[in-house]
């Protein structure tokens, strides 16, 4: 699995090894303000391209309800003193690492 961030690869592991070592991979994260654009556009993809099945009402579900957790989730919790507005700037910051 080959993340296009090179920490990444250290980072994120497929520990089953279901992802062959030289596919590329993508990963979003909440703390990006356009990851949650990316993810609606997704949905509508995946609405339009599969056929529909329990497996694909599966998906469908799963991403949606990522999405609604990406929605919500704080990103002041992970950076209380930054300025929000400073945040849409730096989109993947790893905060430990910048210490």
């Amino acid at each position: 699995m080959k993340h296009a961030r090179k920490d990444y690869n250290e980072r994120i592991q497929d520990t089953a090894n279901l992802i062959p070592q030289d596919e590329p991979v993508f990963l979003l994260r909440a703390q990006d303000p356009c990851a949650i654009y990316a993810m609606y556009e997704y949905i509508l993809q995946l609405e339009n391209t599969l056929v529909p099945s329990m497996e694909s009402d599966e998906l469908i579900g799963c991403v949606r309800q990522q999405t609604t957790a990406m929605e919500n989730w704080p990103v002041k919790k992970a950076f209380p003193d930054c300025p929000r507005e400073l945040l849409k700037e730096f989109p993947d910051v790893d905060k430990e690492s910048e210490d």
